[in-house]
């Protein structure tokens, strides 16, 4: 009786090892397929900076017209 549990948790312990092993492939198969798509010397857009030089041209324009503006 005991050789029959010893063999099923040998059982349970190799299915766990091919699931993980598994994982790993599904694993590098995606990274192998995202490494394809990324280029390091491609320049990426620094959205933030851009966004940042318009929200800063607006204001100083708006406060050149402020200040501009006529008096009454």
């Amino acid at each position: 009786m005991e050789s029959s549990k010893a063999f099923i948790a040998y059982k349970r312990s190799a299915n766990i090892a091919i699931t993980k092993k598994n994982v790993l492939d599904c694993i590098q198969e995606e990274y192998d397929l995202k490494r394809s798509q990324f280029d390091p010397f491609k320049k990426s857009p620094n959205l933030f900076n851009t966004k940042l030089q318009h929200r800063m041209k607006v204001y100083y324009h708006s406060l050149y017209n402020l200040s501009s503006s006529p008096t009454k």
